[in-house]
């Protein structure tokens, strides 16, 4: 499995009647960073709660003050330790096993988060079989030199791969024409979206015609998403404010505040129905609170498309902070 990223640990933990015991000896603060290191590496084995090299090697006591850079000495204390109060045990193996894990790692939510990947793949590979495969591939040294070695949307030249314009998803093809150069994080950005619905542009023109003669010919009509369609439903709403502002300026308001509401209430339960066990509804309350609902929407659905991401609090709440410091 994939390492994870992140463990949990409590506001409470030092209030846990086991770690104020080991705060009493002499060799506590060794004792509980040693903790904190068996916990992270577990997190990163990601084996639900056992640590070892390989399945075959369990991790000995030499082992682990090599890794840990403490003295052995102190490793076999903290280990008795750990293993008197009940906090790791040893399986047949000899593997060490973090007892009661679920207490530092959102089991439920990495589950979900695993088959809402799995199922983003498998979509995927679908869709790719339907149109030929890989055989997309094949075009890359003439879109490298089409594109001069460029993304077409920030004109980085490292970390390049393919990128269909029409996203296979819309109904696009592995035709060159509808192929384009992009660095990795454009291309997870804009992901499965038709480049209207994004805040994504071309950087000339040339990409830009081609852009429309792909559309074209793949008859690509009506490319608004629903997204795209609430956004103008904004947009028309703002404007009706305009008109009538001056007849009824108090009900106008309550209109625009209500519709934001409505929309703010339909978005928290998608993220809450979509990624169960990873958004809490509290830390949804705060969030909207702290940005706007569009901003929350915007990478909110950039996540969706997004695969292999082990921590998708993390990931939206970086990419609003990260928003909010440029002046997006």
């Amino acid at each position: 499995m994939a390492e994870v990223k992140w463990i949990k640990l409590l506001t409470e933990m030092f209030d846990d009647e086991k770690i104020k015991l080991i705060e009493a000896v002499p060799e506590a603060d060794m004792i509980l960073v040693i903790w904190i290191k068996l916990l992270t590496l577990a997190g990163k084995k990601n084996m639900n709660g056992y640590i070892f090299l390989t399945e075959n090697i369990p991790y000995t006591d030499e082992m682990l003050a090599t890794l840990f850079n403490r003295p052995i000495n102190t490793i076999r204390l903290a280990l008795e330790t750990f293993k008197n109060f009940g906090m790791i045990n040893y399986n047949g193996e000899g593997q060490i096993k973090i007892t009661n894990w679920e207490k530092h790692q959102n089991i439920e939510g990495l589950e979900r988060i695993k088959e809402l990947n799995k199922k983003r793949a498998t979509d995927y590979r679908k869709r790719l079989m339907a149109v030929g495969g890989n055989n997309y591939l094949e075009h890359y040294q003439e879109v490298y030199q089409r594109d001069k070695g460029k993304c077409v949307y920030c004109g980085s030249i490292k970390d390049l791969c393919l990128d269909h314009l029409i996203p296979l998803i819309k109904g696009g093809d592995n035709e060159a024409d509808n192929l384009a150069l992009a660095c990795k994080p454009c291309n997870a950005g804009k992901s499965g979206k038709l480049i209207e619905d994004t805040n994504y542009h071309f950087i000339n023109d040339k990409t830009s015609e081609q852009y429309e003669s792909v559309k074209k010919r793949l008859k690509i009509t009506h490319n608004i998403t629903q997204n795209h369609a609430l956004r103008l439903d904004q947009i028309r709403l703002e404007e009706h404010k305009k008109d009538v502002v001056c007849v009824s300026p108090v009900e106008t308001v309550e209109t625009v505040d209500n519709s934001s509401k409505e929309k703010e209430k339909l978005l928290k339960k998608e993220m809450l129905d979509l990624v169960s066990g990873c958004f809490k509804e509290s830390f949804l309350d705060g969030l909207f609170k702290k940005y706007p609902v569009d901003r929350i929407e915007k990478y909110f659905e950039e996540l969706k498309y997004l695969e292999n991401i082990r921590n998708p609090v993390g990931w939206l709440v970086t990419a609003l902070k990260n928003d909010l410091d440029k002046g997006g």
